[in-house]
């Protein structure tokens, strides 16, 4: 597991230049798509096609990057470079059970703070 957080919110908001609303709209957009990524996983636990694999996971590592999901991002790394080594295909499944189990905590975390972040934005907009 990564020593990195779950999300890093100042740098997330660095990244949009403090327009939480954009933010907030983008995290939306990536819950949209959460059930298709967990189908992804599950058909890649097939192994079947490393390449797949690691131009999915290298998509999935820029897009949770843009979102502050600093261990998601480093477990679908992680994947995207065992993918490479197309002739070890236990730490590919190793590597797509760290990327579920992350995605699973980033889901969550995700969730709670753009929940607050939401809430703060609608107090602000009220004074």
């Amino acid at each position: 597991m990564s020593n990195q957080p779950i999300f890093a919110e100042d740098e997330v908001l660095r990244r949009f230049k403090g327009r939480t609303k954009l933010f907030l709209k983008f995290s939306h957009r990536f819950f949209g798509n959460i059930p298709q990524l967990k189908e992804d996983i599950e058909r890649f636990r097939a192994l079947e096609d490393p390449d797949e694999i690691r131009t999915w996971a290298h998509s999935m590592a820029g897009v949770v990057g843009n979102l502050g999901g600093k261990r998601l991002f480093d477990a679908a790394k992680a994947l995207e470079f065992a993918a490479e080594e197309t002739e070890k295909t236990a730490t590919i499944a190793a590597r797509l059970e760290d990327l579920d189990r992350e995605l699973r905590v980033f889901e969550s975390e995700l969730g709670i703070r753009s929940e607050q972040m939401e809430q703060k934005k609608r107090a602000e907009e009220s004074e």
